[in-house]
């Protein structure tokens, strides 16, 4: 029987009914896993609970701006991916979005073409970084593992020479 995949899990926070249901039903058409906030506080616990691949976070909450919900994420997590949202295309934003460590942004209102353009491209990306990493992983266990062997084995030629010794005295 084949193995189902896993569904990828995204976070979409935005405090505009309209956008969050448009986006909500565009992603899980596609087949995606989603779950909504309407503020930043909430994003953040929903974050540290579900653990998202991605999250669709809005540049203007009530109560905390998304660039902070962006500089939490950052903190608890390297491994998420973070796309902001915005209706101002400012330069500077955009840039302070960025060095903040947002994987991406999209400009409201978004289409459906762009939308899952975006998400699949920073999905794709996180599943390359993923496998670099997991490669120089094995890698490095390539190189480690002579050496290891080497370790392991001088203390086993020493036991088998004890023995051969402790043998040669019993028998004689």
């Amino acid at each position: 029987m084949p193995m189902v995949a896993e569904k990828r899990k995204i976070l979409i926070v935005d405090d505009e009914t309209d956008v969050v249901d448009t986006i909500d039903t565009i992603l899980t058409e596609e087949g995606f896993e989603t779950h909504v906030s309407r503020n930043g506080k909430d994003a953040l616990l929903k974050v540290q609970e579900l653990s998202p691949e991605l999250v669709l976070l809005d540049c203007y909450l009530p109560e905390m701006m998304g660039i902070e919900v962006l500089r939490e994420i950052r903190k608890l997590s390297e491994e998420i991916a973070v796309v902001m949202m915005t209706g101002h295309g400012e330069e500077q934003l955009v840039v302070a979005l960025m060095k903040a460590g947002a994987s991406d942004y999209l400009k409201k209102p978004l289409g459906k073409f762009t939308l899952l353009s975006a998400v699949k491209d920073v999905l794709r990306k996180k599943d390359i970084n993923r496998e670099i990493i997991q490669s120089e992983r094995l890698l490095l266990l390539g190189e480690l593992f002579p050496f290891v062997a080497h370790e392991i084995r001088n203390p086993l030629h020493a036991i088998g020479g004890a023995l051969t010794i402790i043998q040669k005295r019993i028998v004689a």
